[in-house]
């Protein structure tokens, strides 16, 4: 958890978006950015959260400062990630960050 609270950190100040949200996969995927003079830079941080049990975030949100909290869980340890009140999500999976200068999505799966 280390890396991803440390990345999160580098990136804090920054505007936060609900990227993508999949209820029946249980997953969030949250795009953190800067915007730059220069709009050549498009580089990224997205945080990928899955197995989320409780969600709640605004669509967007500005002076992002993001907090991870590893809590003991009934089948092991469960994860709560939030900023504010402006995003909450309760997780039974260790999150994920990687930087990207591409916008990153779910894939579409055929049911």
């Amino acid at each position: 958890m280390g890396d991803v609270q440390k990345e999160l950190h580098r990136w804090k100040g920054a505007d936060g978006q609900a990227w993508g949200y999949s209820v029946s996969h249980s997953q969030l995927l949250i795009r953190i950015f800067r915007e730059q003079e220069n709009k050549r830079s498009r580089t990224s941080l997205y945080l990928y959260l899955k197995d989320c049990y409780r969600v709640s975030f605004n669509d967007s949100w500005r002076d992002v400062d993001i907090q991870i909290q590893e809590e003991p869980g009934k089948f092991g340890p469960e994860f709560i990630i939030a900023d504010s009140d402006r995003l909450f999500v309760h997780c039974g999976v260790h999150p994920f960050s990687a930087e990207s200068p591409n916008f990153v999505r779910f894939e579409s799966t055929d049911m």
